[in-house]
């Protein structure tokens, strides 16, 4: 996060192993240990928003989401992470959602200068680079056997 951006600096000690387990969670999500900690925090607050509190349309699109799960259980009676039919109800709600309110036109890998994906080939596939992006995100692994 930028300086000036509303945040604020706080010094405290930890033990060692904790340290080096954070270090580790940092460098294995490719992130530095402070933005691995805030991150940790605000999701251990229930802080849905915490990856996109400087994004105003990603944050619009999490609340799009939680709403339109909230519908489906509504609808259905069941809720996407209990019944197949409902996950697949929400996952097309999410194209739909994302398709609505992203840039339209074909992909093209056109990263920003000095980025990660610029000094990648690996990251060319926007397909791959979404499902390393969600396997290594601190999501519940419950339900997730179950996929054939």
């Amino acid at each position: 996060m930028a300086r000036g951006d509303n945040t604020a600096e706080m010094k405290f000690r930890l033990p060692g192993d904790l340290h080096a387990r954070i270090e580790a969670a940092a460098s294995a999500n490719q992130r530095n240990a402070s933005e691995e900690v805030r991150r940790r925090l605000q999701a251990s607050f229930g802080d849905t928003t915490a990856a996109a509190s400087n994004d105003p349309n990603t944050r619009e699109l999490l609340v799009a989401i939680s709403e339109a799960a909230t519908d489906i259980r509504e609808i259905y009676g069941k809720s996407w992470h209990e019944d197949p039919w409902a996950r697949e109800a929400l996952l097309a709600a999410l194209r739909a959602l994302v398709e609505i309110g992203g840039p339209s036109g074909d992909p093209q890998f056109n990263p920003a200068p000095g980025s990660r994906a610029a000094s990648s080939e690996y990251m060319r596939d926007p397909h791959a680079v979404g499902e390393v992006i969600a396997l290594r995100n601190p999501f519940p692994q419950t339900g997730r056997s179950n996929k054939a």
